[in-house]
């Protein structure tokens, strides 16, 4: 009887470790859902928040490569978002803004700025061209 107590003990004793480690396995790792949510996000869309702050209503448009395509308008005094086409963002990753004030023969472009999927573009547009600065931020 003493033998088979003592064989029983060490059996649960040895088991434990192997037990708590089964426990464990997973614990660090994202789940699925998670896995895809996070994936989604670094994937999401590219955007653009332009902030008008000229005496003109812009058209804006993003440019990649030559390529130009209009993402709405912005009121004078104004900020819009905008989702960038993401045939405009992989392609390169490299675009320019460009802003058309209605009713003036001067347009606005910004510097070439790399954005990836799930980045944010911000522009600021001023009266004066010197001024019209571009930000990239991570969502």
């Amino acid at each position: 009887m003493k033998i088979l107590r003592t064989s029983a003990a060490i059996l649960a004793v040895s088991a434990l470790p192997f037990l708590a480690g089964c426990s464990l396995v997973g614990a660090g790792a994202p789940s699925m859902a998670e896995s895809e949510s996070a994936e989604q996000e670094e994937s999401g869309p590219a955007t653009a928040r332009v902030a008008n702050d000229s005496w003109y209503n812009i058209s804006v448009y993003v440019v990649d490569s030559g390529r130009r395509q209009r993402l709405g308008s912005v009121p004078s005094y104004e900020s819009s978002s905008f989702e960038i086409p993401e045939d405009m963002v992989s392609s390169s990753g490299q675009i320019q803004m460009l802003a058309d004030p209605v009713g003036s023969t001067t347009t606005y472009r910004s510097s070439p700025v790399l954005v990836g999927p799930g980045q944010m573009v911000k522009w600021t547009v001023q009266n004066n061209p010197s001024q019209t600065y571009a930000s990239i931020t991570v969502m």
